[in-house]
């Protein structure tokens, strides 16, 4: 257990590091998104409970960061990591390149959730849109078989 906790923070911090990163790099908009690419990583790996619940801490870890309104990211992270955990209790999953899938599949959903969300409230959405979600989706999926990568050496194996 202990060592698992150590593997979870070691990711976390992982990823507040390349997020606190990329707009130094990139200026000031940031397409990736390092936390969406750990909740993949760590819902595929606990299930649907944590993939909630990771969902909900990270997506509010991320509006802090992206947006001017809470609750956006927050809420397409919780519906991701539900989705991610039921699948990482359905699939084995090996290697990075599912992973690599899966993040940019888990960007796609959050920039189509919380697209709908702006357009909802009647807010305007940035104009080169399917040219930003193209890029970050790659990025982010990048950023998640990165993590993924790096989770396969810290992580404790699990014994069952």
């Amino acid at each position: 257990m202990r060592k698992k906790l150590i593997a979870i923070l070691v990711l976390l911090v992982l990823a507040v590091v390349v997020q606190t990163l990329l707009p130094l790099l990139s200026g000031d908009l940031t397409v990736a998104s390092p936390f969406l690419a750990l909740l993949t990583v760590l819902a595929l790996r606990q299930g649907k409970l944590a993939g909630v619940l990771w969902g909900a801490v990270l997506g509010a870890i991320s509006d802090a960061y992206f947006l001017p309104f809470v609750g956006f990211h927050g809420i397409a992270f919780t519906i991701a990591g539900y989705l991610l955990g039921w699948i990482g209790n359905k699939v084995v999953i090996q290697g990075v390149l599912p992973l690599f899938f899966f993040g940019w599949g888990a960007y796609v959903l959050d920039a189509a959730v919380v697209g709908l969300l702006y357009r909802m409230l009647g807010l305007p959405l940035p104009s080169p849109i399917v040219v930003l979600v193209l890029a970050g989706s790659v990025i982010t999926a990048l950023l998640t078989a990165g993590l993924e990568a790096v989770a396969s050496r810290v992580w404790p194996e699990e014994r069952t």
